[in-house]
């Protein structure tokens, strides 16, 4: 049946406006908040009609919903609730990232459906690679591109001139700055292996290596390290489990990588890893110690605004700016959510490995929410920001738990 189709498009065409549309607007409003005020309308329509759906566990958003409140309320109490634009933000993050969870859950219910939304976000994390690779060195033709997506010029102005390899790459590639590229590389990528099965296409498989080996190479490019160990994590356990699971197949794919290394690169030319082998992290020290210094004088509603005025970015560390940003309530439940989510991720991953079908599948897409908690975990980039991509992947981790089957009436 190909009844779905139609849903299926608006729901691509949200993912795509939400992920993409944050910096285009529309007069004074981004394309991201039409596109989710157009969509919470259809789901409300949707929801009159009754209509079946496989439902998954909306406990995450209750919690998110109630950390976003509390949030406002201490916001309201310590003064800087206008400051910090409370009411845009949640309209433009918090609201958006809900609806999205909402829009999956209501309008993915089988497995072909799964694969769309899957393959979409993909497709579009292989569109950016490519377009990182051409920015790295240089190429007008992906900044051009990259311009068409958010205004760049501070990544422009940087990134002109620079030496090749020498580390201090700022590629924004299609999501406007480098941290994001680096979060939605480093968090889609591992949905390239849910892909294979027994029985896979070459197509497929080849697709998924294409994906999987440009994000590594675009992780390098962004020169941000979580962001490269992540995609290396995901090698390594593709690895494990096709060692395991398909011998042959891993012997294949990795005499391909050998033979397009042996091809593509030069190995008399010396590589400077730049930032990627840099273990200092005095930056983050500092941070990490104004912001102690910052909540032990205010350990009731913290104060994201003067923070940011005192220190000019924010803690990156989740336990810390959770504490600043929302308060000690509002920390004990972003702490619930996040530990929830990281253990249903691991229960999900370790129940995936034991699985002789549809294997990769649950892991990796449990990996995907994996690498969201522990790049937010280090980063201001997550829950507490209201990144939707966390929860787009949840709710497929979700879907995916509740094991889909090949059809289901509409």
């Amino acid at each position: 049946s190909i009844s779905y189709l139609p849903k299926m498009l608006l729901l691509i065409g949200y993912i795509v406006a939400v992920v993409l549309g944050g910096s285009i607007n529309i007069g004074p409003v981004s394309i991201r908040v039409i596109a989710t005020c157009l969509m919470m309308i259809y789901l409300f329509i949707l929801s009159l009609r009754h209509k079946p759906m496989l439902r998954i566990d909306k406990s995450y958003i209750w919690l998110y919903i109630l950390f976003s409140i509390l949030m406002g309320f201490a916001l309201l109490l310590n003064g800087e609730f206008e400051e910090f634009e409370f009411i845009k933000k949640i309209l433009a993050f918090n609201l958006v990232a809900i609806v999205s969870f909402l829009a999956i859950e209501r309008i993915v219910n089988t497995s072909h459906q799964l694969r769309i939304l899957i393959i979409t976000l993909l497709s579009i994390i292989l569109i950016n690679n490519f377009i990182t690779i051409l920015q790295y060195n240089g190429n007008p033709i992906g900044w051009a591109i990259g311009y068409l997506f958010s205004d760049i010029d501070k990544s422009v102005g940087k990134i002109y001139g620079h030496d090749s390899l020498l580390g201090m790459s700022v590629t924004p590639g299609i999501f406007g700055d480098v941290v994001k590229n680096a979060l939605y590389i480093a968090v889609i990528t591992p949905l390239s292996l849910s892909l294979i099965k027994k029985g896979a296409k070459i197509s497929t498989i080849l697709y998924s290596l294409l994906v999987i080996t440009t994000s590594l190479v675009s992780a390098f490019m962004t020169q941000q390290r979580a962001a490269f160990a992540v995609v290396v994590f995901v090698i390594i356990i593709a690895v494990f489990m096709l060692l395991k699971k398909h011998p042959v197949l891993l012997m294949s794919i990795l005499s391909l990588v050998v033979l397009t290394l042996l091809i593509s690169i030069d190995f008399t030319r010396e590589v400077d890893l730049g930032r990627i082998a840099d273990s200092d992290d005095s930056n983050r020290e500092r941070l990490a110690s104004q912001a102690i210094d910052f909540i032990a004088s205010h350990p009731i509603l913290g104060g994201p605004v003067s923070f940011l005025n005192k220190t000019g970015l924010p803690a990156h560390n989740l336990i810390l700016d959770s504490l600043i940003y929302s308060g000690l309530l509002g920390f004990i439940v972003m702490m619930v959510l996040f530990i929830k989510t990281t253990f249903n991720s691991c229960k999900n991953i370790k129940r995936g490995i034991r699985l002789k079908e549809n294997s990769f599948l649950v892991v990796f897409s449990g990996i995907a929410v994996l690498c969201c908690m522990a790049y937010g975990f280090l980063h201001n980039t997550s829950f507490l920001s209201g990144e939707v991509i966390v929860f787009i992947l949840l709710a497929i981790m979700l879907k995916v738990d509740k094991q889909l089957p090949s059809t289901i009436k509409h």
